[in-house]
């Protein structure tokens, strides 16, 4: 299966799981574009509310183990680019603001889904 289809059907598969667990999804594939740079700058898989947190989670699929965990995959600078677009966000839902907020990282391998909450802290 191509990459672009198994990361689109591990995105799929981790918004239900979310859905099940009680989020509510406010965005998907969240995209920051800056004036004057070339292509986007960052992006959030999901960002959901529960609790009353704002959750934003980066979600790897990988159909199988045979290059390793799929939570290895998740770079600093990913990372980077998170937040950048965590601040855009905010920007322009401001009744966000005064909401925790909060990383996860979500693994889909096959049809398994894993949730680490606060993979890293903001």
């Amino acid at each position: 299966m191509d990459n672009h289809i198994t990361g689109r059907s591990g995105e799929s598969l981790a918004r239900q799981f979310l859905v099940e667990q009680g989020f509510e999804i406010l965005a998907q594939n969240y995209q920051f574009y800056r004036t004057g740079v070339q292509g986007r700058q960052g992006e959030i898989d999901i960002i959901a509310l529960k609790d009353n947190i704002l959750h934003l989670f980066e979600i790897k699929t990988r159909s199988n183990l045979k290059f390793g965990s799929p939570f290895t995959q998740i770079t600093r600078s990913q990372i980077q680019h998170i937040k950048f677009a965590y601040q855009y966000y905010l920007s322009k839902n401001p009744k966000y603001l005064k909401l925790n907020a909060q990383f996860n990282a979500v693994s889909v391998i096959g049809k398994k889904v894993e949730v680490i909450y606060n993979a890293v802290m903001f």
